[in-house]
């Protein structure tokens, strides 16, 4: 079809689609076509994408190699740094994952009781503390309520009032 409109006078299409910006991800697209749209560039993303797409799911990199020439030299073992994330910055995190790697991998091992070199507290060297009679000790008074005839619910209840 539209083979046969290519020989004939210019024809444009244009195609819509719709974003949900409750998403996270298509809220990050919609920013990104702002972005696009305020440099003129919109457009020509679309058919680069398109195009990046289709040649990908084909098996092919051609158009990857086009666009982005710095992945034609890549090697596989190389991994590919995002633009604006400093080399140091990504040596610093595979560093990270390695240390976390080898936390996990890493598990205490206590030896059984009586071997190795962890020794059990011997308890019977360790008295309680002693107190003297002279020693001044707080002493706890407890007075029965009053003022409520000893209802501790209405004492409850008048103490929720005065808290208003």
């Amino acid at each position: 079809m539209l083979k046969n409109m290519r020989s004939k006078k210019p024809y444009r299409l244009m195609f819509k689609f719709w974003l949900d910006v409750n998403k996270p991800t298509e809220a990050r697209i919609a920013d990104s076509i702002e972005l696009l749209k305020n440099e003129r560039s919109f457009s020509q993303a679309i058919r680069d994408g398109i195009r990046l797409i289709v040649d990908l799911r084909a098996g092919r990199t051609d158009v990857l190699h086009e666009l982005f020439p710095w992945t034609a030299t890549a090697t596989p073992t190389q991994q590919i740094v995002p633009a604006g994330q400093s080399p140091k910055l990504t040596s610093q995190l595979k560093r990270i994952e390695q240390l976390l790697r080898e936390q996990q991998t890493l598990q205490p091992k206590f030896p059984a009781e009586g071997q190795g070199s962890i020794k059990r507290l011997d308890t019977g060297s360790m008295a309680p503390p002693t107190f003297d009679e002279d020693d001044d000790m707080p002493v706890l008074k407890i007075n029965k309520a009053t003022g409520s005839g000893g209802n501790a619910t209405q004492n409850f209840l008048n103490s929720l009032q005065a808290l208003q």
